[in-house]
């Protein structure tokens, strides 16, 4: 019996027990979340915030205890769009959701088995206790917490200062703290009242006061700010921070608001802090007390300090909400996997939409050596602050004891809030020493644990697996925005440890899984049979990180000699995708009629573009044939004509047997190997070259090349035309942008649909030539029109260096011009499997 039929030992109709766990609370969908799929917030009894997929959130929802696993399973099928068996719903909760501590309800039938295992006494073994759900613990969190205002108190509190942030009381606020501004610098002194404070106890005592409780009022903006946008605050207390003691907020239940109302939130406690330099200012303009204008000048340092987004301070919450990545520290690592030489991008990295992951990238560029730097410093001057620290703390406790017996409070009070403060740091020190050894003991298990998995795998590698595919995980995300801090007298704002463990994209089924029984010996037809397949480059060799070619990547690459590979920009992989749609394979030949009802648009111009970039980046055989009757100029604009015409191939086309004789009549371009054969430009002829003709030139460059550009003339009731078209696999039409352009190229259209070529019309490329902003008629309305009518529609700018008349070079170019023109030819590109192919 396999592991999936022994999950639940139950009729299909009976209730399945599970139900969600006590004390969870549904925080809904993160609003402008920065990853490719939903994600949604939910958090148990114990404060830890979890991330699931839609998928996991679903199956949440729908548990009920006395519901049957058949009508649960129904139910997040028709929620998900997807069909879940009930063994998929057992195995996403006994795997997923039950060791989050997110369920509660019968356990895994494996670990009861497992838990009846009898010992080597005979005797049973007693179950052992359930493995406690798992908890964040970041390295960089708020430790030795304690609460000031409780969670039934804050939001009635936070209700009643939301008013506050009604914008017209903002805008006023911030206005009239500017103005105080001002008239502080003219009337400020700043050099007095730093000596009176300094110099007189009671002030300094008084100082510290001022700023603790303005942390305490950057607290309750944060607070406020959550109530205003229609969450619930929880309680405001205290902890240390790194080495500082500071205030925090839980205001976790922003993250099911919208960006806006979160980054309000992110930035209330700031507000708050105006609000309070505002207060100050008016102290001072009225009583003229320099602690008063000390503190507005301590307060406006601590504000600028709030917005460094290198630790969890309020900047870290407003550019991780301005991305839609609430877990920024989570995805350190990842980031540093994936820039690694020969890295696949991570998971973490790659579930990231465009925008947030390069907001996530810089952001990792700049934190992670300004925080080595910070430790490093941090071990190096060690022994000095703690040194340091311990005579200070002597010292305070000598002038402690001489203040108390000459009865100065004062003093007594100076003395006891200096000791703290220096007690604080060494506390500090002492948490990260311990947490960091944890971290280190983590990694140091989980090494091992991976260690003996390879091991125990690669004994059993020899067996068949019956294990089947799943793309379920469970990835650390790190902590969203429980707590925010302030730091009396330096404010500051940090999150409590949460959302360490997410799983993510679960699948909708549950992989077989082996039996508990020793697996038997197999049979010789289950052996693997070598063969030299086991030598497949991406069997032994680690796969190539592609390697950056411009912009500041390139530059880092460069700069590391490789060892730091950022990976390609997102205008470098689109154009990476343009080309490689450029390069399709063909079968045999394709033609390319290249037309136009109305000379001077740049039909010709279009033709050697096209094919240039073809013969460039495809790399096989393009030919462009000058197939204008009258004194077409194809040949002029690639290279020096040959002498040789296309009449001298007609005359022998019964000689001509290989590639080589063919290249006696054609000139080829030395930049992008691209050949043409010229037209007659001799004034003596008097009939050009008909149907019958062009039908035998052509049936001759199909043996020998994979791509025919034609650039033909613009009289479309001309015989010849006709022919061409009749021959053609697709059509590129040219025209500039215009009235009058767009009508000739539309009645050219309406001629092929009268003549049975509407699949010629359909999948036509009509490239706008010329382009000029603020030159020529609107381009939206032709765009529009050819767009509903044809393949695709495609503008390229104007470019002086395609005006000459002259030889062209592509390298000569604009590059938004050559971008243009690579994305033409891709868009003929995708049209190559249309009719027929020819060899």
């Amino acid at each position: 019996m396999t592991q999936t039929e022994h999950l639940i030992d139950m009729d299909a109709s009976a209730p399945t027990g599970w139900r969600a766990a006590n004390g969870l609370q549904h925080l809904g969908l993160v609003q402008g979340s920065g990853l490719t799929q939903p994600t949604y917030l939910v958090r148990r009894s114990d404060g830890q915030v979890v991330q699931l997929s839609a998928l996991l959130h679903l199956v949440l929802v729908h548990l009920d205890p006395d519901r049957s696993g058949r009508a649960v399973a129904a139910a997040v099928s028709d929620g998900y769009g997807r069909q879940l068996s009930e063994d998929g719903l057992a195995y996403l909760v006994t795997n997923r959701l039950q060791p989050l501590g997110l369920v509660d309800g019968p356990r895994r039938a494996v670990e009861a088995e497992r838990d009846r295992a009898p010992r080597g006494d005979g005797s049973d073994a007693a179950a052992p206790a359930p493995a406690p759900a798992p908890t964040a613990a970041p390295l960089l969190a708020l430790s030795l917490r304690g609460v000031i205002l409780p969670a039934r108190v804050v939001p009635v509190l936070a209700r009643v200062l939301s008013p506050l942030f009604w914008p017209p009381v903002v805008v006023l606020s911030l206005l009239a703290v500017v103005a105080l501004d001002v008239r502080l610098l003219g009337a400020g002194d700043l050099t007095g009242s730093l000596t009176a404070v300094m110099t007189t106890p009671a002030l300094m005592l008084g100082l510290f006061v001022v700023l603790t409780a303005a942390g305490l009022v950057h607290e309750t903006g944060h607070a406020a700010a959550c109530a205003y946008g229609g969450g619930r605050p929880g309680a405001i207390g205290f902890g240390v921070y790194l080495l500082f003691p500071a205030f925090y907020t839980d205001v976790t239940d922003s993250y099911r608001l919208s960006r806006a109302a979160r980054v309000r939130t992110d930035l209330g406690g700031l507000y708050f802090n105006a609000l309070t330099l505002a207060g100050l200012a008016l102290a001072y303009l009225s009583t003229g007390q320099p602690v008063w204008l000390l503190a507005v000048l301590l307060l406006h340092i601590e504000m600028v300090q709030q917005l460094v987004p290198a630790v969890r301070l309020d900047g870290y919450y407003v550019l991780a909400d301005l991305a839609g990545v609430p877990d920024l520290f989570a995805r350190v690592g990842p980031v540093l996997r994936s820039i690694r030489p020969s890295a696949q991008t991570d998971p973490r990295v790659s579930e990231l939409r465009p925008a947030a992951r390069r907001t996530v990238i810089a952001w990792v560029a700049f934190v992670v050596p300004t925080l080595l730097a910070g430790t490093a410093w941090l071990l190096w001057n060690l022994p000095l602050i703690v040194g340091t620290n311990l005579r200070a703390i002597g010292a305070q406790a000598s002038q402690w004891a001489t203040a108390r017996a000459e009865g100065d409070l004062v003093l007594v009070a100076i003395a006891s809030v200096a000791m703290v403060l220096l007690v604080v740091p060494l506390l500090g020190i002492g948490v990260m020493i311990v947490r960091l050894g944890q971290v280190l003991a983590r990694l140091f298990t989980s090494r091992i644990s991976m260690n003996s998995m390879a091991i125990r795998s690669s004994a059993a590698s020899s067996r068949p697996s019956t294990t089947g595919a799943s793309s379920s995980r469970v990835a650390p995300t790190e902590t969203p925005k429980e707590n925010r801090m302030t730091a009396p007298p330096s404010t500051s704002s940090d999150s409590s440890p949460l959302d360490e463990f997410s799983p993510a994209r679960t699948e909708a089924r549950r992989p077989a899984a082996r039996s508990a029984s020793a697996d038997p010996e197999p049979e010789a037809s289950e052996l693997p049979i070598l063969t030299a397949d086991a030598f497949r480059d991406e069997l032994i060799l680690p796969k190539a990180a592609p390697v950056p070619s411009t912009g500041w990547r390139r530059a880092v690459y460069r700069a590391t000699a490789g060892t730091l590979n950022p990976g390609l920009g997102p205008a470098e992989r689109q154009r990476i995708a343009i080309q490689a749609r450029l390069c399709a394979p063909i079968r045999g030949s394709h033609r390319i009629v290249v037309m136009s009802r109305k000379g001077g648009v740049g039909k010709t111009t279009t033709t050697f573009a096209l094919g240039s970039t073809f013969a460039a980046l495809r790399g096989d055989r393009v030919v462009a044939v000058d197939a204008n009757p009258d004194a077409g100029n194809l040949a002029h604009r690639v290279a020096e004509p040959n002498r040789r015409t296309i009449t001298d191939v007609l005359l022998d086309r019964d000689a001509i047997s290989t590639y080589a004789q063919l290249r006696e009549y054609t000139s080829q371009a030395g930049e992008s190997r691209l050949e043409v054969l010229a037209s007659d430009d001799d004034p003596r002829i008097g009939m050009a070259l008909g149907r019958e003709d062009y039908h035998h030139l052509i049936s001759l460059l199909d043996r020998f090349y994979n791509l025919i550009v034609l650039d033909t003339g613009t009289g479309i009731l001309d015989s010849a035309n006709q022919g061409l078209l009749t021959e053609a696999d697709q059509l590129v039409l040219v025209l500039r942008a215009g009235i009058d352009g767009g009508r000739a190229a539309a009645l050219t259209l309406d001629w092929l649909d009268q003549h049975d070529d509407a699949e010629l019309v359909a999948n036509a490329v009509v490239v706008i030539n010329a382009v000029r902003k603020g030159v020529g008629a609107p381009i939206g309305p032709m765009v529009e029109h050819f767009t509903r009518r044809c393949r695709r529609v495609v503008t390229i700018p104007w470019d002086p260096a395609l005006e000459v008349g002259a030889q062209t070079h592509l390298s000569a170019l604009h590059p938004s011009t050559r971008d243009s023109l690579v994305e033409m030819a891709a868009a003929v590109a995708d049209g190559f499997d249309t009719r027929g192919t020819h060899s």
